[in-house]
C-alpha cells in the first residue's frame, strides 16, 4: 500500500486549484473551477493590468503538470475547510490520521489565520440552534467534520457526507456506493444535531445575524493577540506531539505572512506574554515559513508577473525575511480574479491558481519527496 499524504488547512487547502489539489493531481474537481478561475485571472492580466499573457499555456494543468507526479509514489487526502481556524483544522487532521493507522502517513498542514474561533453548538444545548443555523449563508460558516471514514478530496462543509454526492465533486478511493458506504455521516452527527459553527476571525460578516454582538464583542476585547497566540501554539504544539506519537512525518507551513511570522514581529512582548513560555517550548523553526518568504501567498513575489496601482486594500508594507519588500496589492497576479455579473473585476486575498501550482511544484513537492524517501 503507498504511503498517505494528508493536506489540511483552510480555503487555501480546499480549493479546487489549491496546491493540495496539485498535490495529489485533482484535475478538473467541481465542474473545472481550477481551469474556469485560471482563464479569468490570465484575461484581467491581459484586459486590466495590461500585461502580456501570450508565453502562458491555455490549460492551467499544463502548469500543475511541471512538477513530479506523486501521485506514482503515494495517495493524497484533501481534508480542507473553508473559514475554518487551526483548531478545527488540526482537530480534522487528527481524525484523518486515526482513520488510517497501519499505513505510512505523512502530514502537510497550512496553518490559517489565529484570529479564527470555532464553537461545537447542538440543538440539545443551543436555546437558538435552529435559528443560528439556518440563517442565509450560514451553511457555510458551520462545519460537519465527522465521517465513518473520511473520503478522499473532501470539501468539509455543512453538508453531510454522502455516498450519492461525490467527495468534492471529485475524486474518491472506495467507489462502493451503499447504505453501509464508510463516507456517510453517522446520524448523531448531522447537522439536525449538531456542528461546529466557524467565525471566521472576524465579526462584520455576521451582520443582522444572531451571533453578530457576540463576535463583535469577542473580537474588540476579548480575542487579544495573547489569546490568540496561546492558543494557537498550543494548537501547534499538540500537533507535533500527536504526529510523534503516531510516527506519523509532519510539515507545517503558513498560508499567508500573518499566520506565523506576521504575529511575531507586528504585536510587542506586551501583548504576548502569557504566550512566551508555549513559544519556548515549540520554537519558531517548528512551522517552516517558505524559505523566508512567510505563506504561500507571499511565495507568489517571485512569479508575479502583474500589478496594477490600484488597490484598495491599503495593507501596510511589509519587509520578510527573504529581503522581499511585500504589499499584499490585491491586484497583483499573485491573488485571485473574478467577473461579477454587472462585468466589473473582483480582486479577493486568496492566491491565484497560478501561484499554487508554482509553490507546490516549486517548494513542496521536493520537500514531499524527501519525506516519502523517509517513509
Amino acid at each position: 500500500m503507498k504511503p498517505l499524504i494528508i493536506c489540511g488547512g483552510c480555503s487555501f487547502t480546499h480549493a479546487p486549484d489549491s496546491w493540495a489539489q496539485v498535490l495529489g493531481g485533482y484535475k478538473k474537481i467541481w465542474n473545472d473551477q481550477a481551469q474556469y478561475q485560471y482563464s479569468l485571472w490570465k484575461e484581467y492580466g491581459k484586459v486590466v493590468a495590461n500585461a502580456n499573457m501570450d508565453h502562458l499555456p491555455e490549460s492551467i494543468y499544463d502548469v500543475w503538470d511541471e512538477g513530479e507526479d506523486i501521485s506514482k509514489y503515494a495517495d493524497v487526502m484533501v481534508v480542507g475547510q473553508g473559514a475554518s481556524g487551526n483548531q478545527l483544522n488540526s482537530r480534522v487532521i487528527r481524525h484523518a490520521v486515526e482513520q488510517n493507522e497501519g499505513r505510512q502517513i505523512i502530514v502537510l498542514w497550512q496553518l490559517s489565520s489565529w484570529s479564527r474561533n470555532e464553537y461545537a453548538i447542538n440543538r440539545f444545548d443551543s436555546i437558538d440552534y435552529n435559528t443560528i443555523i439556518n440563517e442565509h449563508d450560514a451553511h457555510h460558516m458551520y462545519s460537519i467534520p465527522y465521517a465513518r471514514r473520511f473520503r478522499n478530496c473532501a470539501h468539509i462543509d455543512g453538508g453531510e457526507h454522502d455516498p450519492n454526492v461525490p467527495a468534492g465533486w471529485g475524486y474518491d478511493f472506495e467507489e462502493t456506493v451503499n447504505e453501509n458506504y464508510a463516507g456517510i455521516t453517522p446520524p448523531q452527527y448531522r447537522a439536525e444535531h449538531r456542528v461546529w459553527m466557524k467565525q471566521g476571525g472576524g465579526y462584520t460578516g455576521w451582520e443582522n445575524r444572531r451571533l453578530f454582538e457576540v463576535f463583535k464583542e469577542d473580537y474588540i476585547n476579548l480575542n487579544t493577540a495573547d489569546n490568540q497566540s496561546v492558543k494557537n501554539l498550543e494548537n501547534v504544539e499538540y500537533m507535533k506531539l500527536f504526529c510523534e506519537s503516531k510516527n506519523v512525518q509532519l510539515l507545517m507551513f503558513p498560508g499567508w505572512y500573518w499566520c506565523w511570522d506576521g504575529m511575531f514581529n507586528f504585536v510587542s512582548s506586551e501583548s504576548t506574554l502569557y504566550s512566551k513560555d508555549v513559544l519556548d517550548r515549540v520554537g519558531l523553526s517548528a512551522v517552516d515559513n517558505i524559505n523566508n518568504t512567510g505563506g504561500i501567498a507571499e511565495y507568489g513575489i517571485q512569479d508575479e508577473l502583474y500589478c496594477t496601482p490600484d488597490a484598495t486594500n491599503q495593507n501596510p508594507e511589509i519587509m520578510l525575511l527573504s529581503g522581499d519588500v511585500y504589499t499584499a496589492n490585491e491586484t497583483s497576479s499573485i491573488y485571485e480574479k473574478a467577473k461579477l455579473d454587472d462585468g466589473t473585476w473582483w480582486c479577493g486575498n486568496h492566491p491565484s491558481g497560478y501561484n499554487h501550482a508554482k509553490f507546490c511544484n516549486k517548494w513542496l513537492k521536493p520537500k514531499v519527496l524527501e519525506m516519502l524517501d523517509n517513509a
